[in-house]
Formats: structure tokens, sequence, C-alpha cells
């Protein structure tokens, strides 16, 4: 009697019963996108609080020798 596999599986069991009973670990692709999306976020925050403070550390200054100029 032939088998379903053609011989196959007459000769090398073991071939084809690890095809089937193992399957690989699918890699999930959404949940790498979506923590790609939120680390590009939190950078493009923390820039923009940088940025925000940069221009508030320039402003002061400029303020404070402004005034104590005038005071002298």
């Amino acid at each position: 009697m032939r088998s379903i596999y053609g011989g196959f599986g007459e000769r090398f069991p073991t071939l084809i019963h690890r095809q089937r009973d193992t399957k690989l670990a699918q890699p999930n692709f959404q949940y790498e996108k979506r923590q790609k999306e939120l680390a590009k976020k939190k950078k493009q925050e923390e820039k923009k609080q940088r940025k925000l403070e940069e221009k508030k550390s320039a402003d002061t200054p400029s303020e404070q020798s402004d005034s104590t100029g005038a005071a002298e």
C-alpha cells in the first residue's frame, strides 16, 4: 500500500511529522509598527519641548540684560 505522500513518508517518516507538527512563530508586525510610531512621536515631543525651552532661555536673558542695563 502506498502512502498519500507518494512513498516519501515511508522512507522519511520523521520529516513528514516534523513539517506538520511544528509551526514557526509569526512576527507581529502591527505591534512593531505601533512601537515604532510611539517612539517617533515621543522623540518629536521631546524635540518640541527642547525647542520651546531654548526659545524661553534665549528670550529671558535678553529681557534681563535690558532691564539691568536700564537700571544703571
